[in-house]
């Protein structure tokens, strides 16, 4: 009920107050899994990272084509019987991921003044990021929307960076003399 009346009536996921601390171990519960995926993928994780502050616009168009696409996907694969449970849990992990590497990439962006340009390493991105984030989302109105984007946007960068990464390289040019 506490947690109705002071957080979700009011457009966040989570506030300061009494009988509200399962909701933030649940919270702590998720940065803490964000920071064991950068600690076990620190590379995909800057990668994905990299990604974002390279190709932004195609990080977003890919999040939009993902949301479009997937019902149709599930749809596609429901005749296999595994399919569209493969493609949950494919779009469930990746979703996980991505919101790592939100929580990297804004923890990049606070501390790379900070250190000269220095990347820092991706756990510390993400825990400094993933505080920030916590903070954001006891925030009315702006909580739901940051949560929200940072799992839409963290989805789209991931699968971009997967697409990305299995292109083909473009062949030399041959040069006739």
């Amino acid at each position: 009920h506490t947690w109705v009346t002071r957080c979700l009536l009011l457009g966040r996921p989570l506030a300061f107050g009494p009988h509200l601390a399962w909701a933030w171990w649940i919270a702590l519960t998720f940065l803490g899994l964000y920071l064991v995926l950068a600690l076990l993928f620190p590379r995909g994780v800057e990668k994905c990272a990299y990604t974002l502050e390279q190709s932004p616009g195609y990080s977003l168009l890919t999040a939009l084509l993902v949301t479009l696409l997937t019902p149709l996907a599930a749809v596609v694969l429901a005749i296999t019987l595994i399919g569209t449970p493969a493609l949950v849990i494919a779009l469930f992990v990746a979703g996980l991921f991505g919101k790592a590497v939100m929580l990297a990439w804004i923890g990049r962006r606070i501390t790379s003044p900070l250190m000269g340009g220095k990347p820092v390493v991706p756990v510390l991105a993400v825990l400094i990021g993933g505080v920030v984030v916590l903070l954001l989302y006891t925030i009315p109105i702006v909580g739901f929307a940051v949560a929200k984007f940072t799992s839409w946007l963290g989805l789209g960068v991931v699968v971009y960076t997967l697409i990305a990464m299995n292109r083909r390289p473009k062949a030399a040019p041959a040069i006739v003399t």
